[in-house]
C-alpha cells in the first residue's frame, strides 16, 4: 500500500490522473494540443531534443543495471527491451512515443531501484538508519521543489501561450510538494513493512523534479509566446 500515485492524490486532494507521454499531459493541463499542425520550428525541434534526451537516460539506465545486483534478471531484460522500442520510435520520428515510452520505463526502473535499496539498508543498518536515509532524501527534495516553484513562477517576458502552458509545467514540481509534505511524515512512521514502498514514492517525486518538470518547462519556452487568433 501508499505507492499508487493516484491514491496517493486521493489521500492528499489531488486530482491525479495518469497520462501517456508529455502530448497528452499538455492537453490535460491546459486543453491545447502540444505540436498542432503548423507548429513552430522551435517547438519541434525542443520536442525531438526532449524525446532524444529521455532515450539517452534510458540508456545509460539499462547500461547501469547490467551491473547492478539491484534489479533482477526479468527486469533487466524488459528494461531493455523498452529501450528498443524507444529507439524504433525515433528511427520514425514517432517522438511522443519515444518519450513516453522512455520516461514510463525510466520512472519504473527507479522505483524497483529505490525498493532494493531501501530493503538493503533495512537489512544491513536497521530501520532507523534506513528511515533516516529516506528523511534526508524528502528533506532535500522538499526544498528543490520549492525552489523550482519560486523560480518557474517568477520567469520574465513569457508571453500569453507560454503562460498558460507554464501551468502544465509548473505540475510535477507541485505535486512533487504536496506528495513530499505528506512523506516526510509518513517516512518517520515507517515500519519495516512500509519503508520500501514509501521509498519507491520519494523515488517518483525525484523523477518529477529532475526529469518531467525540466522537459515540460523545455517545451512550454519553446512554445509560440503569443496567443494565435
Amino acid at each position: 500500500g501508499g505507492e499508487d500515485p493516484v491514491a496517493v492524490g486521493r489521500a492528499l486532494g489531488l486530482d491525479v490522473r495518469e497520462v501517456r507521454d508529455l502530448p497528452e499531459a499538455y492537453r490535460a493541463f491546459t486543453g491545447i494540443d502540444l505540436a498542432p499542425h503548423g507548429a513552430s520550428p522551435l517547438l519541434s525541434a525542443s520536442a525531438t531534443a526532449v524525446a532524444r534526451k529521455a532515450a539517452e537516460r534510458l540508456n545509460s539506465r539499462v547500461t547501469a543495471s547490467s551491473r547492478s545486483p539491484l534489479l533482477d534478471a526479468a527486469d533487466r531484460v524488459a528494461l531493455s527491451q523498452r529501450l528498443d522500442i524507444v529507439n524504433a520510435a525515433l528511427v520514425t520520428g514517432d517522438w511522443a512515443t519515444a518519450y513516453g515510452v522512455a520516461v514510463e520505463a525510466d520512472r519504473a526502473a527507479g522505483r524497483l531501484i529505490a525498493r532494493a535499496r531501501a530493503l538493503t539498508l533495512l537489512e544491513e543498518s536497521g530501520l532507523d538508519t534506513a528511515r533516516e536515509g529516506l528523511v534526508g532524501e524528502v528533506d532535500s527534495l522538499l526544498r528543490q521543489a520549492e525552489a523550482d516553484i519560486s523560480r518557474m513562477s517568477s520567469l520574465p517576458g513569457l508571453g500569453a501561450d507560454q503562460q498558460l502552458g507554464m501551468a502544465f509545467a509548473l505540475g510535477p514540481p507541485t505535486q512533487a510538494l504536496a506528495v513530499l509534505s505528506w512523506l516526510r511524515n509518513a517516512v518517520e512512521d515507517a515500519d519495516a513493512t512500509s519503508i520500501a514502498g514509501l521509498a519507491a514514492v520519494v523515488a517518483d517525486q525525484e523523477f518529477a523534479l529532475t526529469v518531467l518538470g525540466p522537459d515540460a518547462e523545455a517545451l512550454v519556452l519553446a512554445s509560440p509566446s503569443q496567443s494565435r487568433p
